[in-house]
């Protein structure tokens, strides 16, 4: 009739919407700090990218953050896949953020502080290969993760820009697997006499504590 259609009611169908874009899920800039993080998808992939550093931004890092919805621990592996031949690492960072000590300066030679968020730093595949957080069992709630060039003494080949891709497998935990992070006494997983826990050392530096629960057996 040539009449104007009127506003949409109970019972009307849903307007059309436009097919989503096809490839893959990008990062999502600015996400340099913890605070800007992009999401990281459960069981699937994103595709990230780090600018080649100058004096405007000297070192460029993405932050990621993977939320386990929970109720229980699931058990998370991520691999970060490079597109080109550049060295990457990834890095597993703290719940929160951790302020850095001062370093005592009654000392003239002290090794430099690890940064106290870093609660695992994966490095060990060189340049243009992957590098992989292994399965690991996480509490549910927020769980983050940066990605950054190799800090080496070789240098890297220059690149305007370096494409890599992050991977998610998020599967529910085998019975009796150690909780991370538990490289601490105050994070230790507890354990009671006649049950038994299995764990891995799955990067340098890693160490596993456990506390043993003697309430209620006899002495």
């Amino acid at each position: 009739d040539g009449a104007r259609p009127g506003p949409m009611g109970e019972g009307d169908p849903e307007p059309p919407t436009e097919p989503a874009p096809a490839g893959p899920v990008m990062e999502k800039e600015p996400n340099g700090a913890r605070t800007n993080a992009s999401v990281l998808p459960i069981n699937g992939g994103l595709r990230g990218s780090l600018s080649q550093p100058d004096k405007a931004d000297p070192l460029d890092e993405d932050w990621y953050v993977l939320t386990l919805p929970g109720p229980g621990s699931q058990q998370v592996r991520v691999q970060l896949s490079p597109e080109d031949g550049s060295d990457y690492t990834l890095v597993w960072k703290t719940a929160q953020s951790r302020a850095v000590e001062a370093p005592k300066t009654r000392k003239r030679r002290r090794k430099k502080p690890s940064n106290p968020e870093d609660l695992a730093t994966i490095d060990r595949g060189k340049a243009g290969e992957v590098e992989v957080f292994p399965p690991t069992i996480l509490k549910p709630g927020r769980h983050y993760f940066q990605v950054r060039l190799a800090r080496s003494k070789k240098a890297q080949p220059y690149a305007p820009e370096r494409g890599y891709r992050l991977t998610t497998i998020v599967i529910d935990p085998e019975p009796g697997m150690e909780h991370e992070p538990n490289d601490t006494r105050e994070e230790a997983g507890g354990i009671r006499p006649g049950e038994t826990r299995q764990g891995y050392l799955g990067w340098y530096g890693d160490g596993d504590w456990y506390e043993v629960d003697l309430s209620g057996v006899p002495e």
